[in-house]
């Protein structure tokens, strides 16, 4: 949550948002790509510019096909996040680096002769730097901040440019809506990957607090974790509460007796008090936390 926090601060800060633009048009004109691609169109190229601008060459598009390709460009950086943020869900984040690292050479193939060819290949040297000679946590941490930038970029990107963008124009053309129905689109899309893309990067961020209490003890190895009757089970059973006694008395008589063995008079008297402890009735909704083994103690947590 604190790097998306801290990746956040950095899309909002002008002299950072000049560095990382270049980035957001990379995967804006790879989207772009990608869906021409899949439809079947000839990629006459890519052209990157000094100015975080773009363009990809996709012949004459038109109709289904060609509204589906001007569509992909601004959902490109939350797409290419939300990839990286299921990477991550899986446990997977080297493969965020590497997989990144994959798609900018592939990118490096497509392009003309331009400023991108420069703004690529130091995009994918620092992306193998990383990957190849640094700490596993350094990694992860780089692979969560690509992941927060690329979902929080693609919001950015369509609020810049507004119901005016190139694309938009291009779709007005096919299909006479206005662009600020593009902008719309586009702008709803990227804030639900936000939110999609966030809760796979923090996976417990509706849990309530009770449901994650929970959950961390689940996470325990060897206890065992149970749920005491509700109310009316705990009471009236005479049968239960008699066997509960004996068994508290049976461990109390073992724990004695090894004791007795290490000659320790002292200790010997707490699991008995202990044992006479858990002979009384649990209150509601208590939690046992026990192991599998007769010379531990009961721990009782109400919650």
């Amino acid at each position: 949550m604190l790097i998306g926090l801290a990746a956040l601060g950095l899309i909002a800060i002008d002299a950072v948002w000049q560095i990382v633009r270049h980035f957001t048009v990379m995967a804006h004109e790879g989207a772009h790509a990608v869906v021409g691609l899949v439809l079947f169109r000839d990629i006459g190229g890519i052209v990157l510019h000094r100015d975080a601008t773009g363009a990809t060459n996709v012949g004459s598009a038109r109709g289904p096909s060609g509204c589906l390709i001007g569509l992909a460009g601004y959902l490109g950086p939350s797409g290419f996040g939300l990839g990286a943020a299921k990477l991550i869900q899986l446990r997977l984040p080297e493969l965020v680096l590497w997989g990144l690292l994959f798609l900018l050479v592939v990118l490096l193939t497509a392009l003309r002769r331009s400023f991108g060819i420069i703004s690529v290949v130091v995009a994918g040297g620092i992306v193998f730097l990383i990957g190849r000679y640094t700490p596993t946590m350094v990694q992860v941490v780089s692979s969560y901040s690509i992941t927060w930038l690329l979902l929080l970029s693609g919001v950015r990107r369509v609020i810049e440019v507004g119901a005016s963008s190139d694309d938009g124009a291009a779709l007005r053309g096919i299909t006479h809506l206005p662009g600020v129905v593009w902008f719309g689109l586009w702008l709803v899309a990227t804030l639900a990957a936000v939110v999609v893309g966030g809760l796979m990067l923090v996976p417990g961020l509706l849990a309530g607090p009770g449901r994650g209490h929970l959950t961390g003890f689940r996470a325990l190895p060897d206890d065992v974790l149970q749920r005491q009757p509700e109310g009316g089970g705990q009471r009236g059973h005479g049968e239960e509460r008699r066997g509960r006694d004996a068994a508290g008395l049976d461990l109390a008589q073992r724990l004695r007796g090894n004791a007795g063995h290490r000659g320790d008079l002292g200790h010997a008297a707490r699991p008995a008090g202990l044992a006479e402890q858990g002979a009384e009735p649990l209150p509601a909704g208590a939690i046992v936390l026990t192991e599998r083994r007769a010379d531990h103690a009961v721990i009782i947590i109400p919650v």
